[in-house]
């Protein structure tokens, strides 16, 4: 089952997008003052350096069950927000970060899948939609597969992380703009925040929110490359 290639895929598409998304994070808060991400080591793309291990472990754990959501994550990089430059800037410019990182690499692979065979990914699409033969990723096909997966994911990664609870991303860029009461909210919130994601997604609340942006955003992409 482990040697699933569609599940090895989907795994390095995953990393890879939560790698880059983490040192944006990390590289922006050094441009704009705070070198605590580079003093640990963060600014690399190794992944013994970012990979969180139960980060690592659940997501395959989905796929295996069959879930449609596939959650991964890797170490969260360190920022000393005290150290960045104009702070209201630097806290804004560090969160969003991550987010601008995550649709570039989803343009980058919509824009290397508009130079590839459009037959081959619509047929590989389908497939991943609709848990067709994994037989057919082998050769040319595991490429336009990842690239797939790799602009769902970052795709999915964005949107997500823009949701304003502690610790996502959003939470951070209401930070900058916040009076002091919801700055107390939102720090209150932060040792609760992965409680309060996992339970509004379970009661399929988050989805109001993702689900019609990430189709929106699909259906351009899907124009972008020229499958209609």
């Amino acid at each position: 089952m482990f040697l699933n290639p569609q599940i090895l895929i989907i795994v390095i598409a995953l990393f890879c997008a939560v790698i880059l998304h983490e040192v944006a994070h990390g590289y922006m808060a050094y441009l704009m003052g705070d070198p605590t991400a580079k003093i640990a080591g963060r600014l690399t793309l190794n992944p013994k350096k970012h990979i969180d291990p139960v980060g690592t472990i659940v997501p395959i754990v989905l796929i295996l069950m069959g879930s449609p959501v596939v959650l991964g994550w890797a170490k969260p990089v360190p920022v000393n927000y005290s150290l960045l430059k104009r702070t209201k800037k630097g806290i804004l410019s560090v969160a969003l970060a991550g987010v601008t990182v995550n649709m570039i690499n989803a343009l980058v692979g919509a824009t290397i899948l508009k130079f590839l065979p459009k037959e081959k990914i619509t047929e590989i699409l389908i497939n991943v939609l609709h848990g067709g033969n994994t037989n057919i990723f082998v050769g040319i096909n595991s490429v336009i597969l990842f690239l797939i997966y790799f602009v769902l994911i970052n795709i999915a990664l964005a949107i997500f992380n823009l949701i304003p609870i502690p610790p996502l991303d959003g939470s951070r860029v209401v930070l900058a703009f916040a009076n002091l009461k919801v700055r107390r909210i939102l720090n209150a919130m932060e040792k609760y925040g992965f409680i309060i994601i996992i339970v509004l997604l379970y009661m399929g609340l988050l989805d109001m929110i993702i689900e019609p942006t990430f189709n929106f955003v699909i259906q351009n992409l899907v124009k972008y490359i020229g499958l209609v």
